[in-house]
């Protein structure tokens, strides 16, 4: 039976983790995807609430359904708070349940993972709240125009940091024995080079839990050379909303050839420090019968 993977992040903006999906599906091209949220533009013209959010679920979902190769998405969203990653677990189960009448002949296992980049206490501890202020915004501020979706020469840093202040106040936390989701993997937000060190432990999780799911474990320099690859693209709107869309700007994609290269040259095992196993059996979604189930 084939198993297939839906990362899903929580975080706030400046958190690292379209670098930490950059570093990933880099090091796992043929294998993991990423699909970005700031990549789908709204059509205004179409009726209706949630139809990026439908399409971001339908795009990423068929990297993985549509596709022999890629068992991994990222599903490239901030979800920091409870409606944004309810909603998206339903749009999950919907395209998986018409996933299942599509490929009625194929059994394939789901499991939803959550990439949880903030652990600590916010609403009770506001010296928690300004530390990762302090932290993100300063990333955010130094990319300068390097986002979609906020340009600081148009924006003006005032302006950046009250859209950051926005987001951190409204942030909720994931509920850790939430059983809708698979395995929840606790990273690391203001430290710095975290998006580095999240990479690796992302890896190092997969690697103890899901390996299946990774054809190896790059060494850590390998995995640096890829974090300082990942910090140079530019980051520009690659596509407009499907049905109406005359336009689609396109831009550079990430220069996996190096990359790939490097990591060829080398066949060398990481000594990484193995993560604690999850306690119980995980859920799984079974696209045939369209059930969750405890795995056998």
């Amino acid at each position: 039976m084939r198993i297939k993977y839906i990362l899903i992040p929580v975080a706030t903006l400046g958190c690292g983790k379209t670098t930490v999906a950059r570093i990933l599906t880099s090091l796992y091209p043929k294998i993991w995807a990423q699909v970005q949220n700031d990549d789908i533009a709204i059509d205004k013209s179409v009726k209706g609430k949630g139809q990026k959010a439908k399409e971001l679920v339908s795009r990423s979902l068929e990297k993985i359904l549509g596709s022999e190769d890629y068992d991994v998405v990222i599903i490239d969203k901030n979800n920091h708070m409870n409606r944004e990653r309810d909603q998206l677990l339903k749009d999950i189960d919907e395209y998986l349940s018409l996933a299942s009448i599509k490929q009625s002949l194929k059994k394939i296992q789901v499991k939803i993972i959550i990439l949880n980049f903030i652990t600590f206490e916010l609403n009770q501890n506001k010296q928690n709240k300004e530390r990762l202020f302090q932290s993100t915004s300063k990333r955010v501020l130094d990319r300068k125009d390097n986002h979609q979706t906020i340009k600081v020469s148009i924006s003006k840093p005032w302006k950046v940091n009250m859209i950051m202040r926005g987001f951190i106040n409204r942030f909720e936390p994931i509920d850790q024995t939430d059983n809708r989701y698979d395995s929840i993997i606790n990273l690391d937000s203001v430290s710095e080079k975290s998006s580095l060190e999240n990479a690796k432990k992302v890896i190092r999780y997969f690697e103890m839990n899901y390996p299946n799911a990774i054809n190896r474990v790059p060494t850590d320099d390998e995995i640096l050379q890829v974090f300082n690859t990942c910090l140079t693209i530019l980051n520009t709107p690659t596509d407009t909303y499907p049905s109406t869309a005359t336009k689609v700007t396109k831009t550079t994609k990430i220069p996996n050839n190096d990359i790939l290269a490097m990591i060829k040259r080398s066949s060398k095992r990481s000594k990484v420090e193995p993560d604690s196993k999850n306690k119980g059996q995980p859920l799984v979604r079974d696209l045939k019968s369209s059930k969750i189930t405890k795995p056998s």
